[in-house]
C-alpha cells in the first residue's frame, strides 16, 4: 500500500514538471498574443485590432515577439522577414521578401529587382534605360526632368523639350514654362500662331511654309484679255501671282474689285438718260487661289427723253488675306491693299435729236452703241 502510493507521487511530480515545461513556451506567446495573431490567409503575423503595443506591452520587443511565432509557423529552411516567412537569406532589408534570384534594393524603401535592373527609386529599370528618380527613360530618346523637388519624383521627356514640373514643353510647338504655374503656354501673341517654333503674323499675311514664316499675297495683277462683246459691253480677264509662287499658299486670302461712284449710296443714275441704281461702292469677292478673274461692265439702263450726260467711276483691283471678304460689312475695304489701280471708267450718252450713242472707255478700251435706239 504504501509502495504504491509512492509510485503514484512520482508520476504526479514527474507530469507536473513535463506540464510546465510544454507550457512554457504556449504561455510566453500568449503574452504575446494580446498584440499580434498568426493570420492564415496572408501566412503572416499581424496586428490584432485594437491592440495597444506601447509602453504597455506584455512583451518587451513586439518585433521579436512577432518574429518568435513568425519561426515557429515558418517551414523548415525558411526565416521570418517582417512577419512574413522568406527563403533563408531572401529578406530584403529585414522587411520584405525577394526571390531568390532578385538583388535588394534600400535607395526608397525596401524592394525587389531582376537581377538584370537596377534599382531607381522604387522602381526597377533595364540597362538600356535611364534611372531619371524613380522612372525610367529611354536611353538617346528622353531626357530626365527632376525639378519637381520631390524624391522619387522624375519624369522623361524629349530631348528638346523644356522641364516643367511635371509637364514636357515643346519649343517647336511654340511653348515654354511657366515656372509659377508649372503649365506650359504658348509664346505667340493673339493674332499669331506657331511655324516649328516661330510665330507667324497673321495680320502681316504670313503663312506657314517649310518650317518658316512667309508673306504669301497676290502680286503682279496685270489684264491677259479683252473684248467688246458688243450692245456696249466690254469684257476683260486678269490674272495674278503669289509672293511665295504657288497659288495655292493664298488659302488665306481673297482678291475683289471697288468701284466708287460720284454720289452716295445708293448711287442713282442720271436720268434721263439712264435709269436705275448701284451700291456704291460696288464691290466684288474671289477666292485668290484662283489666280484670275474676269470683269464685264455692261450698260445701265436708259431712259427717254435722251440727253447729253456722263459718269465717271473709278475702279481698283485690291486683295485681302484674313476673313472672307464676303462675311460681314464688304463695303469696308479699309483693312484691303491695291492688287491693281484701273483707274477711270467712263460712260457717255451723247447726241441730239433722234441720234444718240452710248459708249464706255476702261483701260484704254473702248464699246459702244450706235445708234441708241
Amino acid at each position: 500500500m504504501k509502495k504504491t502510493m509512492v509510485k503514484r507521487e512520482s508520476v504526479f511530480i514527474a507530469g507536473l514538471i513535463l506540464s510546465f515545461i510544454l507550457a512554457a513556451p504556449v504561455l510566453a506567446w500568449e503574452e504575446c498574443s494580446d498584440c499580434y495573431h498568426w493570420d492564415l490567409g496572408q501566412n503572416k503575423c499581424v496586428l490584432n485590432n485594437g491592440a495597444d503595443c506601447g509602453e504597455n506591452d506584455p512583451c518587451p520587443d513586439c518585433y521579436s515577439c512577432v518574429n518568435c511565432q513568425c519561426d515557429w509557423a515558418c517551414g523548415a529552411g525558411q526565416i521570418c522577414c517582417n512577419g512574413t516567412c522568406c527563403d533563408s537569406g531572401n529578406c530584403c532589408n529585414s522587411e520584405i521578401c525577394c526571390n531568390s534570384d532578385d538583388k535588394c534594393c534600400t535607395d526608397f524603401g525596401s524592394y525587389c529587382c531582376g537581377p538584370d535592373e537596377m534599382c531607381c527609386k522604387g522602381t526597377c529599370c533595364t540597362h538600356d534605360k535611364i534611372c531619371c528618380d524613380g522612372t525610367c527613360c529611354n536611353t538617346g530618346s528622353q531626357k530626365c526632368c527632376d525639378d519637381i523637388g520631390g524624391e522619387g519624383d522624375g519624369y522623361c521627356c524629349d530631348p528638346n523639350d523644356i522641364c516643367c514640373k511635371g509637364n514636357c514643353c515643346d519649343p517647336n510647338l511654340c511653348e515654354d514654362c511657366n515656372s509659377t504655374t508649372g503649365e506650359c503656354e504658348s509664346i505667340c501673341d493673339p493674332n499669331e500662331f506657331c511655324c516649328d517654333g516661330t510665330c507667324c503674323d497673321e495680320t502681316n499675311c504670313e503663312i506657314c511654309k517649310n518650317g518658316t514664316c512667309v508673306r504669301a499675297v497676290p502680286t503682279n495683277m496685270r489684264q491677259t484679255y479683252w473684248e467688246d462683246l458688243g450692245n456696249g459691253v466690254l469684257y476683260f480677264e486678269y490674272a495674278w501671282d503669289s509672293t511665295t509662287g504657288e497659288l495655292a499658299d493664298l488659302y488665306n486670302c481673297h482678291e475683289g474689285e471697288k468701284v466708287d461712284y460720284p454720289g452716295g449710296n445708293p448711287y442713282y443714275w442720271p436720268s434721263p438718260p439712264w435709269t436705275g441704281s448701284e451700291s456704291n461702292p460696288t464691290t466684288a469677292c474671289n477666292d485668290a487661289r484662283y489666280g484670275g478673274s474676269t470683269d464685264t461692265h455692261s450698260p445701265p439702263g436708259f431712259k427717254k427723253p435722251y440727253q447729253n450726260a456722263s459718269v465717271t467711276a473709278t475702279q481698283v483691283y485690291q486683295y485681302h488675306c484674313g476673313p472672307a471678304c464676303c462675311m460681314g460689312d464688304v463695303s469696308d475695304r479699309s483693312n484691303w491693299e491695291t492688287l491693281l489701280n484701273i483707274g477711270p471708267i467712263m460712260r457717255f450718252v451723247t447726241g441730239e435729236d433722234d441720234l444718240w450713242r452710248y459708249s464706255i472707255i476702261k483701260s484704254g478700251k473702248y464699246a459702244e452703241i450706235f445708234p441708241l435706239l
